[in-house]
């Protein structure tokens, strides 16, 4: 599997950028969507590949990151992937960003927001994925979300 991939909700999955060690695993999951968060390098020829041949589209929702002092994610960005992750007809759907820590545990974090998770929980599983590169902006946006 990519780095940091794991199971948000039935059909959701979230992880880093998709490799080219990654695609018989990907390929697996039936994926119809991909949710990119961010601007980075384009996917490996062979992820390529697999994405013409399977029909996956691909949502590019480029959230931003929380740096400070004064800059924000995307907010309207970050609702259009939420929203595009949870429709139905797109999944099963993996969500990523670069390594699969802040961008994408601030959407997922979202997510657990909506399906009224405590806060607690919500900044213990976001912490998990980001690791060291976690950050409070990142945790604030989620709870004003």
């Amino acid at each position: 599997p990519p780095l940091n991939f794991g199971l948000v909700a039935p059909g959701i999955y979230r992880s880093g950028m998709p490799g080219r060690n990654s695609v018989a695993y990907l390929r697996r999951l039936g994926l119809r969507t991909l949710v990119r968060l961010v601007d980075g390098p384009a996917y490996p020829p062979a992820v390529e590949e697999w994405i013409a041949a399977a029909g996956v589209a691909v949502i590019d929702c480029r959230v931003g990151t929380n740096r400070e002092p004064l800059v924000a994610m995307d907010g309207g960005a970050l609702a259009e992937a939420l929203a595009a992750a949870q429709r139905p007809e797109r999944q099963p759907v993996l969500v990523h960003c670069l390594r699969g820590q802040r961008e994408t545990g601030v959407l997922v974090g979202c997510m657990r927001q909506q399906q009224r998770w405590s806060l607690v929980a919500t900044f213990d599983e976001y912490r998990r994925f980001a690791g060291s590169a976690a950050s409070l902006l990142d945790l604030q946006t989620i709870e004003l979300f």
